[in-house]
């Protein structure tokens, strides 16, 4: 997502995820994206952790359940009742 919106000029001002591994990704790609990044469940993220921005966007965790991942997809999921 913010590659894509990078390109057309956008500025990345605030980034969450829980999972240490997905967060040393992104720092891996975007070094000095650690002041931007909350680290953390987002239920305990409050509105003062996000800034006032022109555009706000959220995306399903694909890498979770990706096939190409490595993480075995819905289909290697264990079972649950929703």
């Amino acid at each position: 997502m913010r590659m894509g919106l990078e390109r057309q000029g956008w500025i990345a001002q605030f980034a969450n995820d829980h999972d240490l591994r997905k967060y040393k990704m992104y720092l891996s790609e975007f070094p000095g994206s650690e002041v931007h990044f909350v680290l953390g469940d987002i239920n305990n993220v409050r509105a003062t952790h996000v800034p006032d921005v022109e555009l706000a966007t959220a995306s399903f965790p694909c890498n979770d359940l990706s096939l190409a991942g490595g993480r075995r997809g819905l289909a290697g999921s264990q079972s649950r009742t929703f």
